[in-house]
């Protein structure tokens, strides 16, 4: 046995409520063994939600699989902890921007009974993979970036579930799945059974869904109006795959959720129904009034002040004198894991599917609508 072994390192991310983390490493080593045992592990990364600074990371445990001969090692799960995080918000810029993360990883272990080294020049790091952004292909629509999730091919037709982003997830850098759990919230089995196993449409914006908006005393600009483009997207989506027509949905948070509104009225026809949280923006009326047959539940915090409640409150007092299928929830606190966080993001509680009307829960709510 070599003392002094080498190995490929893979980091492993995963998609949480919060967005992105590093949760593990995947070690394989340059020899085969039978058993190791780890004495010691350091770990440190360095990114810019560390300040460029290196930080060690909480290694909680670790499993030696023998047959596929790797050594998975687990990180310490905190959904608030910023240095694993992949995703980093620049304010000024209002965008996530996605990290350069580099890792230093020495071992002392033993290897079928031989004491070993492994220090940071011995390990060969892959490139970090995000379990749930495999499952996606990846393509662009004009000038759209966009993820899709496809069901196991059948002949069966499956739904289809459009999934807009918020105003900090623009760009061509796909930040807009891993910055929290909205695409990939429907990737969990339960909700493919519950959604009768649905393609997943994720659009990205180049810049902004609005075409101005202000926040904290900057002012910002998108580029254009993109409603047309979406719906030749959606349009493309629906004839080159099989989608049952009968059941699209659209769910979007703040900027995503004025965008969703745009979308449902210049596809009233298509839409069976739509989950809005927070909108970014009133519709004009004649673009509500194509709204007034579709199911919709609104979802907002009284405390918002990124965007004032008063924004749904118009459109579902615009909408209810003609829509008996209008649901609306109001927040005062957020609460993630018993700690209170932006009123802004109600919509994490959405994907938890942690609302619900007393009768059912979002989630099933939106399932249970179709289109006759």
């Amino acid at each position: 046995m070599n003392t002094h072994l080498s190995c490929y390192c893979q980091p492993i991310a995963e998609v949480g409520i919060l967005g992105g983390q590093i949760t593990q490493f995947q070690f394989k080593l340059s020899q085969p063994c039978q058993n190791i045992e780890i004495k010691q592990l350091e770990v440190a990364i360095l990114s810019e939600n560390t300040d460029n600074k290196w930080e060690g990371l909480e290694i909680t445990n670790y499993h030696f699989d023998k047959i596929k001969q790797y050594l998975l090692v687990y990180v310490k799960k905190d959904i608030f902890c910023q240095k694993t995080k992949l995703l980093k918000f620049l304010e000024q810029e209002f965008k996530q921007q996605i990290c350069h993360i580099q890792f230093n990883i020495s071992f002392d272990l033993v290897v079928d009974k031989v004491h070993c080294t492994i220090s940071n020049q011995q390990i060969k790091m892959q490139p970090i993979r995000v379990l749930e952004v495999e499952k996606f292909i990846t393509s662009t629509f004009d000038d759209l970036h966009y993820n899709l999730y496809q069901p196991e091919p059948n002949n069966v037709k499956h739904p289809l579930i459009i999934c807009l982003h918020g105003g900090g997830e623009g760009g061509m850098n796909g930040c807009h799945i891993i910055a929290d759990k909205m695409v990939t919230s429907f990737l969990q089995p339960i909700h493919q059974k519950q959604f009768d196993y649905p393609y997943i449409l994720a659009p990205q914006c180049p810049s902004y869904w609005l075409d101005e908006f202000k926040f904290k005393q900057n002012r910002y600009y998108g580029v254009r109006d993109y409603t047309d483009t979406l719906v030749n997207l959606v349009k493309e989506i629906i004839q080159k795959y099989n989608i049952d027509t009968s059941r699209v949905y659209v769910i979007g948070a703040s900027m995503g959720g004025y965008q969703a509104l745009r979308l449902i009225s210049c596809m009233p026809d298509l839409f069976c129904a739509g989950v809005i949280c927070c909108p970014a923006k009133v519709p004009l009326s004649h673009q509500l009034d194509t709204l007034k047959h579709i199911p919709l539940w609104f979802i907002h915090s009284q405390l918002d002040d990124t965007v004032p409640i008063q924004h749904t409150n118009a459109i579902v007092n615009y909408l209810q004198s003609h829509n008996d299928n209008i649901e609306k929830t109001d927040y005062a606190k957020v609460i993630i894991q018993d700690r209170e966080i932006d009123p802004h993001c109600v919509f994490l509680d959405l994907y938890e599917d942690h609302i619900s009307n007393k009768k059912l829960s979002v989630f099933q709510w939106l399932a249970s609508q179709h289109k006759e």
